[in-house]
């Protein structure tokens, strides 16, 4: 609708006005367009199109557009869209434009007037997502990789129940995925890590340049969120696992190869240089840099420990170095401090926690099989 436009117009200028003000350029801006098609989900993009619902073509304002504006398609409304933000961005001397893929898929860069246009390219490596990737770089986009089954943050950070998250695209995105995540080489990705259901995966880099990566983005999804507290959980620590990746290449991380054929099998990566640099990593992390967001009241999550009863005796370890354990056998009545193996002979039942080093904060609960 025009009136639409209208207001996009308006919230860019005065956008860059506050930012003239403040003497701070506004070089960039985000307009969306994120799964806008012309199709009510449903069970998802598998239905056949005669049980597709159609509501832009069902709207009487779309109709009504697509009569008077034959470059109007209702089909590609959010290309369409697109187009027309990026030239309102233009006539305010903003340089570039980013979006999500879903709004920018079936044009390409010579559509558009800014002088860069970049993506938030999300499609899932396990479906095909390197071959995506490619065509939208081919089409003159930059790409901003923000891979759901590795950077977003509404999953759950491990495989279990009363971890929150959803599963749709990962079953888990736990530091080390993230920390291990080659956002210059997809393909590599197949070796150090699984599909959704734990499924071994084979990705061959495709027989073409390395596409433009600018960079990579953490995603954490609010709508099942509903405290900060929430949301500080979901996002730290994992966000410093993206920003280790984002400020600089690992020597673990192999150059694009077209034709290599990456699987968990395949042998290709360096893993003693990248079991050192996630130790180094992790290490740091634990010691030096959740204190610091202790300090700034961020309630980042503390990872439950591992721990096994043999013979009586109990053996745990944490995830994050300088982490306490405590270990409890009154069902969570009293805390033992835990530090090496000890013995638990003679109690019916075993939980253990992790709590942070100011203890304020503490993991969730893990009961210890007594088998």
């Amino acid at each position: 609708m025009d009136s639409s436009l209208r207001f996009v117009e308006k919230l860019v200028r005065e956008v860059k006005s506050m930012h003239d003000e403040a003497g701070i350029p506004l070089h960039s801006y985000h307009f969306g367009g994120d799964e806008a098609k012309n199709i009510l989900l449903g069970a998802g993009f598998s239905l056949p199109d005669d049980q597709k619902e159609l509501p832009f073509s069902k709207s009487p304002a779309c109709q009504k557009k697509a009569e008077q504006d034959h470059s109007f398609d209702i089909e590609h409304i959010a290309n369409y869209w697109a187009i027309k933000v990026n030239k309102i961005l233009a006539e305010h001397g903003i340089l570039e434009m980013m979006a999500w893929e879903d709004g920018l898929r079936g044009t390409v860069k010579g559509h558009y007037v800014t002088p860069s246009v970049a993506v938030n390219f999300w499609e899932t490596l396990y479906w095909g997502g390197i071959n995506g990737l490619v065509d939208m770089s081919a089409h003159g986009f930059d790409m901003i990789m923000s891979n759901p089954d590795y950077l977003y943050f509404d999953f759950p950070y491990e495989v279990n129940p009363e971890e929150r998250g959803y599963y749709w695209a990962a079953r888990f995105n736990s530091v080390y995925k993230v920390f291990t995540f080659a956002p210059e080489n997809l393909a590599q990705n197949a070796e150090t890590s699984t599909d959704r259901d734990g499924n071994n995966m084979t990705v061959t880099t495709p027989d073409v340049p390395m596409p433009k990566i600018r960079g990579i983005q953490g995603q954490t999804w609010s709508e099942t969120i509903r405290t900060d507290e929430q949301y500080f959980e979901m996002a730290f620590p994992r966000v410093l696992a993206v920003a280790e990746r984002a400020w600089h290449r690992a020597s673990w991380e192999l150059d694009w190869s077209p034709g290599v054929q990456y699987d968990v099998e395949s042998g290709l990566v360096p893993k003693g240089e990248l079991k050192d640099d996630y130790d180094g990593f992790v290490t740091a992390l634990g010691c030096r840099e959740v204190p610091k967001l202790e300090k700034l009241k961020i309630t980042y999550r503390v990872p439950p420990p591992g721990a096994v009863i043999d013979s009586g005796i109990l053996t745990a370890n944490s995830e994050l170095p300088c982490t306490s354990i405590m270990y409890s056998v009154d069902g969570g009545n009293s805390w033992s401090d835990y530090s090496d193996p000890v013995s638990v002979d003679g109690a019916t039942s075993v939980l253990v926690k992790s709590a942070s080093s100011n203890g304020k904060l503490d993991s969730r609960l893990v009961p210890v099989s007594m088998n």
